[in-house]
């Protein structure tokens, strides 16, 4: 409702009732329109196991009633991260130097790599920070970035040294190519040349392919930790949105807000920038796999919250990005893929109940009656006489509106020849409403009507 109340900021106390009831009715008037909208929940359905299903409607019954319960609408297989990859990694190394095995280099392997996915992470944040400064660049910030620029470069030419040792053809490759340009002003530009980087001329050597097999290994968790923290910062700057909407008012504190969430936003697009270079890699090491079923390519429609406060969708029109479904490494994938489906099934079971309690106002219904049916004695005697006064009042208005347009339709008939509603309703005893009935029909109202003619004397 965000849009159409500051279409109603300069209108009048009612035609900001009558706007509002116009949309409110319109929306409902399409809710009706949709009543086969759960047929898209029943497709979802069609496919799974049977038994499948039937134990995850049990397991939703569990948990609606007791919380302490698995969740199903959670992952409960546990995810391994980049970092115990990367510890894994290690302790194969370790063993292998326990077998007699000479480590090539002090750095190992494993930790070798690690530093350049760290070295390509500020590579992309310096990148970013170069493309937002491009048209406004005071002397500060551009200082700042010549140290970043600076700080990375010794980085990188650390990173060359122990590559010199894993990889001697990628590291006389990456320094030709370095010579060609200014390695200063372009260091947010130079290809670290890892084996997903590598020419298919250079793909050759056992060293090469092992340390080829370790990157796959490390690409899919360090995608997979990318799309989480994608999640986090979109939570985060749904948040701030939401914050901004609801609790800022005034220039100063609008201005702060809003450079948080230019921040948040900032963010966001790094992160969606890495992504899209790790899957790449990852793509380039494995090729066509049923990873993709995890890792898809990650498109700008993806990138939203799970509630974007700018949605102007209902819940059971929502359909949710595969980055807040899709599940990370695990030791069965058999299990993972179940696990997938189900809170998948379980979401979109979910959303189709919704729909049918906002169609069909179940709810509402059950909750008016137990309301009215609960009240005490003493609330409830003040409550029936309300409503037959207004009942009365009503009814006393219907009587009224029926003599002043008796001209119009009837055309010299008696106005007490027409059937007018009955008015004799009766009160709770021992309250005191008026004398509304008492009164008989309103006769001022039609002092002017001529029987005989019909008309108005003006």
């Amino acid at each position: 409702m965000n849009a159409v109340a500051m279409s109603t900021k300069e209108m009048g106390e009612g035609s900001t009732h009558d706007a509002l009831n116009n949309f409110w009715g319109d929306w409902n008037y399409h809710k009706i329109l949709g009543i086969d909208r759960p047929t898209s929940a029943d497709e979802t359905q069609t496919g799974l196991p049977p038994e499948s299903v039937t134990q995850w409607e049990a397991m939703i019954e569990i948990w609606n009633h007791d919380w302490t319960k698995p969740n199903p609408y959670e992952f409960s297989v546990s995810n391994m991260t980049q970092a115990d990859i990367h510890k894994e990694l290690i302790e194969v190394e370790h063993v292998s130097i326990l077998n007699g095995e000479l480590p090539i280099h002090a750095t190992s392997a494993s930790s070798f790599l690690a530093v350049g996915f760290e070295i390509e992470d500020a590579q992309h944040h310096l990148l970013k920070e170069v493309e937002a400064w491009k048209t406004s660049c005071t002397n500060i910030q551009s200082t700042n970035i010549q140290e970043h620029r600076l700080a990375l470069l010794k980085c990188i030419q650390s990173f060359h040294l122990v590559q010199r040792a894993y990889m001697p053809e990628a590291y006389a490759f990456a320094t030709s190519k370095d010579e060609e340009h200014d390695a200063l002003v372009h260091v947010e530009s130079i290809v670290l040349y890892l084996p997903s980087q590598l020419p298919p001329s250079l793909h050759h050597g056992l060293t090469a392919t092992s340390l080829a097999q370790m990157e796959g290994k490390l690409r899919f968790p360090q995608a997979c930790d990318t799309l989480v923290e994608l999640r986090q910062s979109l939570s985060v700057h749904a948040h701030l949105a939401k914050f901004k909407c609801t609790e800022v008012c005034g220039q100063r504190p609008n201005t702060h807000a809003q450079g948080l969430l230019d921040r948040a936003q900032f963010r966001m697009d790094a992160i969606a920038d890495k992504y899209h270079h790790v899957q790449e890699a990852h793509k380039t090491l494995l090729g066509l796999g049923n990873w993709e079923h995890h890792l898809q390519v990650l498109k700008d429609s993806d990138i939203c919250a799970l509630s974007d406060p700018d949605a102007t969708t209902g819940e059971g029109f929502r359909t949710l990005s595969w980055i807040w479904v899709s599940q990370g490494v695990g030791d069965n994938p058999d299990v993972e893929m179940h696990e997938a489906l189900r809170v998948e099934w379980a979401k979109s079971h979910a959303r189709k109940d919704r729909w049918c309690k906002e169609v069909l106002l179940e709810e509402e219904m059950c909750w008016v009656i137990a309301f009215w049916g609960g009240l005490p004695l003493d609330i409830l005697e003040g409550v029936r006489s309300y409503a037959l006064h207004q009942a009365t009042l009503q009814c006393d208005r219907a009587t009224h509106l029926r003599l002043i347009w008796v001209p119009f339709t009837t055309l010299g008939s008696d106005p007490k020849d027409l059937e007018l509603p009955d008015q004799n309703i009766p009160y709770p005893e021992g309250v005191n409403v008026g004398d509304v009935n008492n009164k008989g029909p309103r006769t001022d109202v039609n002092d002017d009507y001529d029987s005989s003619g019909g008309v108005f004397d003006f």
